[in-house]
């Protein structure tokens, strides 16, 4: 969609807008499917690099690809280097500070206070799926680049 969007945009082409439209929109049935559906999302998000040889995404799809990469090499090379845990532990909160505020305001729209426990979880789940499937994809695309594998 990202790509088709973007040659459109550059066609000179717009979007038509069709108020009587009706779209539905199914969530998924448990907490397996909802990941599944984020990890192919951060997947699809970046895997048309391979076929377009240009980026179709904004720096906004990039942001848990590197949130997640950043947090997990802080974590790693920690092991090497100690002071590079504080790093982590500084990501690590800024990310749950904000989770936590986010999941307040959720609860409090709904006026329900069990999403203030469960929206952190989902918020997790949610931007660190996208994230292994984005850094799947790059692995895919360089993987392709540098062996000459099949796309896909």
């Amino acid at each position: 969609d990202a790509e088709f969007h973007q040659r459109m945009s550059q066609n000179g082409c717009r979007t038509l807008l069709i108020p009587t439209a009706i779209s539905y929109y199914y969530v998924r049935s448990d907490f397996g499917a909802f990941w599944c559906h984020a990890v192919d999302n951060g997947l699809w998000a970046f895997l048309p690099t391979l076929y377009t040889g240009r980026l179709v995404v904004s720096l906004k799809h990039c942001v848990p690809l590197i949130f997640w990469g950043s947090l997990a090499a802080s974590c790693f090379l920690s092991l090497i280097f100690n002071p590079l845990i504080l790093g982590a532990l500084f990501m690590g909160g800024v990310y749950l500070s904000a989770s936590i505020y986010y999941s307040a305001l959720v609860a409090f729209r709904h006026k329900n206070i069990r999403f203030l426990l469960t929206m952190p979880v989902v918020f997790g789940a949610l931007h660190l799926g996208y994230a292994i499937g984005s850094w799947n994809a790059v692995f895919k695309i360089l993987r392709h680049h540098l062996i000459g594998e099949q796309r896909c």
